[in-house]
């Protein structure tokens, strides 16, 4: 009976260590911040911001736990009230971790995160020199939450007088990210190219493509030209190379852009095996709430026009097991493809700019017709148009 308690304790101690060793700790020493105000950890899974877990501070601390895999993963840690900028503090975590953050005041950004995880180190090596111009773009994203909160509720001159306001703050806060970036890609030649440090550049790339009012391509493209040319070759470099000069546009009338892609069973196909029916692709993104919604109405056109028509849904997430996770639980029956560029292989020929974007494909392969967004009934409405 004595030697079976002993086995009873032994099981029971070693489970809790296991559990220990499978989780991690967030504990934040708060300063400038009253009791009261809730933070929020997030799983970062590359797409989405998953909420996991949160915490009320109390007498000037919160502390966070959650469960872990056995490699290190990237974390939100995020205010949840609306004194809180709508920014998120990057924090790496490991099994067993415990990691402390000096929380001085609401600007969430530049809380000082201590951890020994190299990751996270490397990323304090991009926040301490350029805390400065983070810190005020945080206090103009407060004031402009703020002023649209009283602008809601203005009429009249009031209104009209809040609006001037809002374009002066709009102004300010766009000058202010500028200054973070220009620190940020100095920062950048002088520090060696990691995984970090290419996912920078290439939201740097991506801002240069996307945003007309960039002012950072020169620093951009140089820092992309600084690497040698067998990271220039990689997937990553490949990637940033196709936002930063960008293939020629698919338009109506012209053959449709092909490439190789997989299904969720690594099996290779094109765009051509389709051909002969008409083809509605849609480039969709688990983030992509419009792209989701709109998932019932494509599988009713999928089901109901088989014999004339493919639906072929175009994932653009990287992550293959987030895209898996997120067609079973919509239920994608259709077509359902991925070229692994995200916004930079076949999403560029057809100009995606934003999701949901469909295109519709004549049998002979021929691009008849763009749009983008969703509301229920349109994608009914515009296949009918062509195909009557």
């Amino acid at each position: 009976m004595f030697s079976r308690s002993i086995l009873t304790l032994t099981a029971m101690l070693l489970a809790v260590a296991v559990h220990a060793q499978h989780t991690f700790t967030v504990t934040g020493r708060v300063k400038d911040i009253p009791d009261g105000e809730v933070v929020g950890l997030y799983l970062n899974d590359g797409t989405l911001l998953i909420p996991r877990t949160q915490d009320t501070i109390r007498n000037g601390t919160f502390r966070l736990t959650d469960s872990i895999g056995p490699e290190t993963g990237l974390y939100a840690l995020r205010g949840l009230g609306e004194n809180f900028p709508s920014l998120w503090l990057d924090v790496w975590a490991k099994p067993g971790a415990k990691i402390n953050v000096d929380a001085n005041g609401y600007l969430i950004r530049t809380w000082e995160v201590n951890s020994a995880l190299p990751e996270q180190q490397e990323a304090g090596r991009f926040i301490k020199p350029n805390a400065h111009n983070w810190d005020r773009w945080q206090q103009l994203l407060i004031a402009q939450r703020q002023l649209n909160k009283k602008r809601a509720m203005a009429k009249g001159d009031e209104k009209q007088a809040l609006n001037a306001a809002r374009d002066s703050l709009n102004a300010a806060a766009d000058k202010a990210f500028t200054r973070i970036s220009e620190t940020e890609l100095a920062i950048m030649r002088q520090l060696p190219v990691t995984d970090l440090w290419f996912e920078k550049l290439k939201r740097y790339a991506m801002d240069t493509k996307y945003n007309e009012a960039n002012t950072t391509r020169g620093a951009t493209v140089a820092l992309y030209n600084s690497l040698p040319e067998k990271q220039r070759k990689s997937r990553e470099g490949r990637e940033i190379a196709a936002y930063l000069f960008p293939p020629k546009v698919v338009k109506n009338g012209e053959p449709m852009a092909d490439t190789a892609m997989v299904d969720l069973a690594g099996k290779q196909h094109k765009l051509a095996d389709y051909k002969g029916k008409y083809l509605l692709l849609d480039f969709w993104s688990v983030g992509c709430g419009p792209c989701l919604e709109a998932m019932p109405e494509l599988k009713t056109i999928a089901d109901s026009l088989r014999s004339t028509l493919t639906v072929i849904s175009l994932n653009i997430d990287i992550k293959r097991s987030v895209w898996k996770k997120y067609s079973e639980k919509e239920k994608i029956t259709w077509v359902n493809l991925n070229d692994d560029w995200g916004l930079a292989g076949l999403a560029a020929r057809y100009g995606v700019n934003g999701i949901p974007h469909y295109v519709m494909i004549s049998p002979n392969g021929t691009v008849i017709d763009h749009w983008i967004g969703y509301r229920e009934g349109r994608l009914k409405e515009k296949v009918k148009q062509h195909l009557h």
